[in-house]
């Protein structure tokens, strides 16, 4: 049994459409390996295919598309955009004049627009599209013979005010406890992939558990003693013969986990500006202010009219004020 102290944040990318199609899809298998360990070495390609077979296709979401839909007159603009958020509603679409509009989204979107309407001209070309683009991600369904009726530009140049709708992020989460992921779960709008303790055999692998950052010592040899207590039921109950998805029931929320997370910058905002705030919780508050950190080296004009102000709070971990430049702008 060993005890954590202190989580770590790694991003996998701060822009997740501009990866390759052979990076994209390997991000895509480095999150599936984390709930799905149990698997022989395939090529991303392949590990993309199991998990379409297996129906685990939220693991897809780690993938971001940007593109600019360019139509033959503003009125087949006005109609395929509301066809767009008819379809699928989670898509990100902004306007680029009177015949032109943005739209990004994860490959589960614009696949289940397809799905939807699948005789649809538009979302036939769209798919085809895609599927040109990266043939892993997006299996063929359909070829377009006749003539493109929309003109589609990949990973157009963004202005400032677009970057933060439709730029995507891909964070690594490790060496958290499961009431981080817990709290991590209910942001929206994001794509989550968690480790699995169902099918683990901690008596094999190990437990791992996360202490409170700064807590007196009397305390925390407290906590070691109740987790030590649970790990040697959790033992005990492997070695009865029970299976693991059941012996982890006793399990406390402090045992360690994993997990990725992929939205684009402005569900990242939001997060940043509850899970960096005085009154969030201390592990993930000391989480969300490493990485807003690091996005501010990155991503200095990501949004010139939010300033966050850095403190560090009576726990000896780092909150966050914000002080807003001007009101009219605020997004």
């Amino acid at each position: 049994m060993r005890f954590i102290k202190k989580s770590k944040v790694e991003i996998w990318s701060d822009n997740v459409s501009s990866l390759s199609p052979q990076e994209m899809n390997k991000m895509i298998e480095r999150a599936g390996e984390i709930s799905h360990r149990s698997h022989s070495r395939k090529s991303s390609r392949e590990f993309i295919e199991m998990l379409r077979r297996l129906g685990h296709v939220s693991v897809l979401e780690h993938s971001w598309v940007i593109f600019l839909i360019r139509t033959r007159s503003q009125n087949q603009r006005d109609k395929l955009e509301l066809l767009l958020l008819k379809e699928n509603p989670l898509l990100t679409i902004t306007n680029r004049g009177e015949d032109a509009f943005l739209v990004s989204g994860n490959a589960r979107m614009f696949e289940e627009i397809y799905l939807k309407s699948p005789d649809v001209q538009i979302n036939q070309e769209l798919i085809s599209f895609l599927h040109r683009v990266n043939p892993g991600l997006f299996p063929e369904k359909v070829r377009i013979d006749k003539e493109m009726t929309v003109d589609i530009v990949l990973n157009p140049c963004l202005y400032p005010a677009e970057e933060w709708k439709h730029r995507a992020m891909c964070v690594l989460f490790s060496n958290i406890s499961r009431g981080f992921s817990h709290e991590m779960v209910r942001s929206r709008l994001f794509s989550f992939t968690q480790e699995s303790t169902r099918y683990v055999n901690y008596n094999k692998k190990g437990l791992f558990f996360v202490l409170p950052y700064n807590d007196k010592k009397r305390n925390k040899m407290v906590i070691k003693l109740l987790f030590l207590i649970a790990g040697l039921g959790y033992n005990l109950l492997i070695r009865l013969g029970m299976k693991p998805e059941n012996a982890r029931q006793i399990l406390p929320i402090g045992i360690r986990t994993k997990i990725v997370a992929t939205a684009n910058m402005k569900s990242w905002l939001h997060w940043f500006k509850i899970r960096t705030d005085k009154h969030a919780h201390w592990e993930i508050r000391w989480a969300a202010c490493q990485l807003l950190r690091e996005i501010e080296k990155r991503m200095p004009e990501l949004n010139l009219n939010l300033i966050f102000e850095f403190h560090e709070g009576k726990d000896k971990i780092p909150y966050t004020t914000l002080r807003i430049k001007d009101e009219k702008h605020l997004i």
